[in-house]
């Protein structure tokens, strides 16, 4: 996991040193980046990342079709024995993580998309996912979190109530988008996404337009 939590202080660390970019720097996860960055939250709570607000969207916490217990405890045991086992999983396939069609078709001939994760880091994310669902994340930073209503992946509802019982902040804002699906940002009314995304981050930071 430290390696994992090293990447994203890396990736900040080249945005700021490499870049040389000193404007407030928003975080816009989706799906299992999400857990990337409240694991951080929740492990490394003696540092803070570099940045100056959070966007998290559908994060993959809450799963619709959730794990059996002998599921979690085999996956245990493989990880430590063959740690590099490809496992294959469900859904890449045959799920419909948007309503445009292209992109669709597009996601199901990527020879870059699979459906075989390491064995270790089906662990992982199990045992993230269960901690995030019931421990209190306190965020240093606003953030707002967002959610299509159609998402058959990762329930709203489930959503809905993870956020009034574990996020905390001084600024937390909760957005669902009815009619979207699991990846909001690639339906076909994507644009009220954006624009929505962009107001935000202007209102947090007095952005005026040119």
């Amino acid at each position: 996991m430290d390696a994992w939590l090293d990447d994203l202080e890396c990736a900040i660390k080249y945005i700021r040193e490499n870049l040389n970019f000193t404007m407030p720097l928003v975080i816009y996860a989706h799906g299992t980046g999400c857990i990337n960055c409240l694991a951080y939250i929740l492990q490394r709570q003696k540092s803070r990342l570099d940045c100056q607000a959070m966007i998290l969207s559908t994060p993959s916490i809450c799963l619709k079709e959730r794990p059996t217990s002998l599921a979690y405890f085999g996956s245990r045991v493989v990880s430590s024995l063959i740690p590099g086992l490809r496992l294959p999983l469900k859904g890449n396939y045959t799920n419909e993580y948007t309503d445009d069609k292209e992109i669709v078709a597009a996601y199901r001939t990527d020879p870059l998309v699979h459906d075989e994760w390491l064995a270790q880091t089906v662990c992982l994310f199990l045992k993230l996912g269960h901690l995030l669902e019931t421990t209190e994340i306190q965020f240093p930073v606003p953030v707002m979190i967002q959610h299509g209503a159609d998402d058959n992946i990762t329930p709203i509802k489930l959503i809905q109530k993870w956020v009034q019982e574990r996020v905390k902040g001084n600024d937390v804002t909760f957005k669902d988008w009815p009619g979207h699906n699991h990846e909001i940002h690639n339906d076909m009314r994507r644009e009220n996404v954006f624009n929505h995304a962009l107001e935000w981050i202007e209102k947090r930071f007095k952005i005026e337009q040119n």
